[in-house]
């Protein structure tokens, strides 16, 4: 099934085994719009073993821009805030990231604004 394209894929397991799925990044606002009171915010790719990339962007410079990889108990494990300082628009890069195998949230909060992905970090 890889590659696969369609809405829906269906198949039948015929022993237990662990199933990993990669869908479409959500992509909160228009990051190729022009600049104007958007909000945007994407992660890719969600399904990663040593690199990812964020792409953001938020209206207007705010001392309160925060990035965050957290653990499902909402624990920050990582603190890339320093990564938005003096932006508010842009890319930040990750490589070698040095997590565990497991499922993590990646948010964004710049003012009152907020957004997470789920990212899985796999192969570790």
């Amino acid at each position: 099934l890889p590659g696969n394209t369609a809405d829906t894929v269906h198949f039948a397991l015929t022993t237990s085994d662990t199933i990993i799925a990669h869908f479409d990044t959500t992509l909160v606002g228009n990051i190729h719009a022009p600049l104007g009171d958007d909000y945007a915010f994407r992660v890719y790719p969600t399904l990663v073993q040593d690199q990812l990339t964020v792409v953001f962007r938020f209206p207007e410079m705010t001392e309160t821009a925060h990035l965050q990889l957290m653990d499902l108990s909402g624990h920050t494990v990582m603190d890339l805030s320093a990564a938005l300082a003096g932006r508010h628009e842009g890319k930040v890069q990750l490589t070698d990231i040095p997590l565990s195998s497991g499922m993590y949230l990646m948010q964004l909060q710049a003012g009152d604004w907020r957004a997470t992905e789920k990212i899985i970090i796999f192969g570790k």
